[in-house]
């Protein structure tokens, strides 16, 4: 985390950071021990600049995306070298998100909407970590 942009931040109207981590920070995943790590990192690091910077007035919040169909996954699926009906299977939604869904809720947590949000782990994942 680069301290030295801070104070610039603090400068601005509703300033707010927002890490992106995963699904994979609150669930686990076969064979995937280090990328689950480092997403729970990111969502413990969240925390933490909120307890740091919110008397402050700096939001910190993570947002942890599902499975999202974006250009580079559906290209994956299409070449072939993996079928997505496992990883549906479990999303309660059966379906992927799409970049906008995911973009959505981002857009929502760095808003002035989203004033009284801090400190929080938003997961948009069709039920992919209540399954």
């Amino acid at each position: 985390m680069c301290r030295a942009f801070i104070p610039l931040l603090l400068e601005t109207k509703n300033p707010s950071i927002l890490n992106v981590a995963s699904t994979f920070a609150h669930i686990g995943n076969s064979h995937m021990p280090v990328y689950c790590a480092a997403k729970g990192v990111v969502v413990s690091l969240t925390r933490q600049l909120a307890v740091d910077y919110g008397e402050k007035g700096l939001r910190v919040n993570s947002l942890c995306p599902g499975p999202t169909l974006s250009p580079r996954v559906k290209g994956y699926f299409d070449s072939g070298k993996a079928d997505p009906k496992p990883v549906l299977q479990k999303v309660m939604l059966q379906r992927f998100a799409q970049c906008g869904e995911i973009g959505d809720v981002a857009a929502f947590l760095v808003s002035d909407a989203a004033s009284y949000v801090h400190g929080a782990s938003i997961v948009v994942d069709g039920g992919q970590t209540i399954n």
